[in-house]
């Protein structure tokens, strides 16, 4: 089971995601194809990404998290590059918490940017 925040590191970019589909949907499937993204859920299960169809599919990598270490890893190298102190941060939970600042906002939709336009 994957539990989210999705976190997808591109390089030494950092997003998480609040679901499989918003990943699904942000991630773009040529630079899948191309190696570009490693991704893990909050667990720090390793994610499979696979692009199909013109699309990405996420799925687990492995049958349990392994990979906490790396993603604990990741998350002080990111949290340090923009200045936060990741010690302050309790464990790999807390790591998680703490890079909410790298959240992916979803667009808005065409109809909730023209409904926000006319109540103007």
């Amino acid at each position: 089971m994957i539990n989210p925040p999705i976190i997808v590191a591109e390089g030494w970019d950092l997003k998480l995601y609040g679901s499989t589909q918003d990943a699904e949907l942000d991630l773009e499937p040529v630079d899948v194809e191309a190696g570009l993204y490693v991704a893990y859920d909050s667990r720090g299960l390793l994610l499979k990404l696979e692009a199909r169809d013109s699309a990405v599919v996420l799925s687990a990598a492995e049958p349990s998290p392994t990979h906490q270490e790396q993603l604990e890893d990741l998350l002080r190298g990111a949290l340090q590059r923009i200045g936060k102190d990741p010690m302050k941060a309790n464990g790999l939970e807390g790591l998680v918490e703490a890079a909410q600042v790298f959240a992916f906002k979803p667009p808005r939709s065409s109809a909730e940017v023209f409904k926000g336009f006319f109540k103007k």
